[in-house]
């Protein structure tokens, strides 16, 4: 926005990018100092707050639902109960569903790094098949029975790495 800003003073004004000598005034963009947002309404409880009213519940009501909790949550409401009625029957259940997590993640990483080393052996199998295949008419005897070897090794932790519904 363009204002006319004046300099009643005795040194040069920077406005922006413009300089306004002393006893002078000139037309100038001036920015727009944008508002400061209103602070916002609190939306609800905290996650602590959420989960000391969750523990105030029995047990048999609490259990069903640990799935439904985050991390975070699981946590926060192990430290809770500990601290709070310190039921050991809870906080087992609390500390068994975050093993239950942690195993859960840990088989999906196992079974992701089995379909990569099963993917990789094929590959390897395919690339010792085309190197046999490929092998000129010139080659020894030896040369063939080297490249047979490397095929019948690539089949073999082919074999081992896949699962036993495909063999």
């Amino acid at each position: 926005m363009e204002q006319y800003v004046e300099n009643n003073s005795n040194a040069p004004m920077y406005v922006g990018n413009t300089m306004i000598p002393p006893g002078e005034g000139k037309l100038v963009d001036v920015p727009m100092r944008a508002t400061a947002p209103a602070a916002a309404e609190p939306r609800g409880p905290n996650l602590v707050e959420r989960m000391a009213t969750f523990l105030d519940r029995p047990v048999k009501d609490i259990v069903p639902d640990l799935p439904e909790l985050t991390h975070e949550a699981l946590q926060l409401a192990e430290s809770q109960e500990a601290a709070g009625q310190n039921r050991k029957t809870l906080i087992t259940a609390l500390q068994a569903e975050c093993i239950t997590r942690a195993d859960e993640k840990l088989q999906a990483q196992q079974q992701e790094q089995a379909a990569q080393a099963l993917l990789d052996a094929r590959e390897a199998l395919l690339v010792a098949r085309l190197a046999l295949a490929n092998l000129p008419e010139s080659a020894t005897h030896e040369e063939r029975a080297a490249a047979l070897a490397v095929v019948d090794e690539a089949q073999a932790k082919v074999d081992a790495l896949a699962p036993a519904d495909e063999a």
